[in-house]
C-alpha cells in the first residue's frame, strides 16, 4: 500500500510538473496525456536527497504505482484488462483499496462470479478468472457495446462528462469507448459528444480539487441539441466546493481548455483547442 502522504505528494509533483502546460498555474491539469512525469524520481535512494523517507517510494511501492498508472493486464497475453489511471489522480488511489474493493468489486466476485462469500479476493487469478467475470458478471453489470447505431438512427444525441481525476473509474474509458463507437458506426459528431474534465473526481467534485467547479450545465446543453441541433461546442462549469465563483470552459474531446488572456477563474479567459486523441 501506499499510505496517504506519498500520494499527496506524488500529485502535488505531477501538479508542478504539468500545470502551465495549458498556458497558467491554476492547480490543475488540463490534459493528463500530455504530462510527461516521471515516477521514478520518487524512488527512494542515497542521491534523492529532494525526497525525505515520508515521501519516497520503496521498490515496492513504485511498482505498485507504475502498475496502476499502466492498469492491470492478463498475465498470460499481456493483453490490458483495464486503463490505467491518470496523472493528477494519486490523491484519491486509497479510495480503491478501501471503498470501491470492499463495497464493490470483492461482494461482486464473492456473489456473483464465484458464489462464495468466503472467497479471498487475493486469489483472483487476472488470467483465468477474468474469463470467469466475463461470462457470468459482464452480462449483468456492463454497457460496453459500441454499436449503438440503432440509437443513433432514431436520433439519439449522448452527451458523456468524465473527470480526469475520477477516484473510482479510470479516465480514459471513456475515450477508448468513445473511439470504439466511432470506428463501429463510422461517425460521432452529429450525435456523441465526450467533455473531459480536469480536477474532477467520480460523477462531480473531488475533494483534493476543492476549488474545482463540479456542476456542469450538460442538461441545457443537451435539449439544445435534440431540439434545436446545435451540437456543444462548449459547457460551462460552476459550483466548486470551496464556495468561489470560479467557472471553467469544458470542450469537447480531443479538444481541450487553453488559456487566452485575463481573469483564470473565468470561463471567458480560455478557448478550445484541438489536442492529441
Amino acid at each position: 500500500m501506499i499510505p496517504q502522504a506519498q500520494l499527496t505528494a506524488m500529485t502535488a509533483a505531477v501538479l508542478d510538473k504539468c500545470d502551465a502546460l495549458d498556458g497558467v498555474m491554476d492547480g490543475l491539469i488540463e490534459n493528463p496525456l500530455d504530462c510527461q512525469f516521471d515516477i521514478d524520481s520518487f524512488a527512494c535512494n542515497a542521491t534523492n536527497s529532494v525526497l525525505n523517507s515520508t515521501t519516497c517510494l520503496t521498490t515496492a511501492q513504485l511498482g505498485a504505482a507504475k502498475s496502476i498508472y499502466k492498469g492491470p493486464t492478463r498475465p498470460d497475453t499481456g493483453a490490458e484488462i483495464y486503463p490505467g489511471f491518470s496523472f493528477g489522480s494519486e490523491s484519491s488511489w486509497l479510495l480503491q483499496e478501501g471503498s470501491l474493493a470492499d463495497d464493490y468489486a470483492i461482494p461482486l466476485i464473492q456473489n456473483l462470479v464465484f458464489d462464495d462469500v468466503g472467497y479471498n479476493a487475493r486469489n483472483f487469478n487476472f488470467a483465468s478468472d477474468v474469463d470467469r467475470v466475463d461470462h457470468t458478471a459482464s452480462p449483468r453489470i456492463d454497457a460496453i457495446s459500441p454499436d449503438l447505431s440503432s440509437f443513433e438512427c432514431k436520433g439519439g444525441k449522448i452527451l458523456v462528462t468524465q473527470g480526469w481525476a475520477d477516484q473510482f473509474n479510470a479516465a480514459t474509458w471513456p475515450i477508448q469507448h468513445m473511439s470504439d463507437i466511432e470506428k463501429t458506426t463510422g461517425h460521432i459528431d452529429d450525435w456523441f459528444k465526450l467533455f473531459m474534465v480536469p480536477g474532477a473526481g467520480h460523477c462531480g467534485a473531488n475533494p483534493a480539487y476543492p476549488h474545482v467547479p463540479a456542476t456542469y450545465a450538460t442538461l441545457a446543453a443537451l435539449v439544445e441539441w435534440v431540439e434545436n441541433g446545435h451540437r456543444p461546442l462548449q459547457l460551462l462549469s460552476t459550483g466548486p466546493l470551496d464556495g468561489s465563483n470560479t467557472t471553467r470552459k469544458l470542450c469537447p474531446w480531443p479538444q481541450t481548455a487553453h488559456y487566452i488572456a485575463g481573469d483564470k477563474d473565468d470561463w471567458a479567459s480560455y478557448r478550445c483547442k484541438t489536442t492529441k486523441k
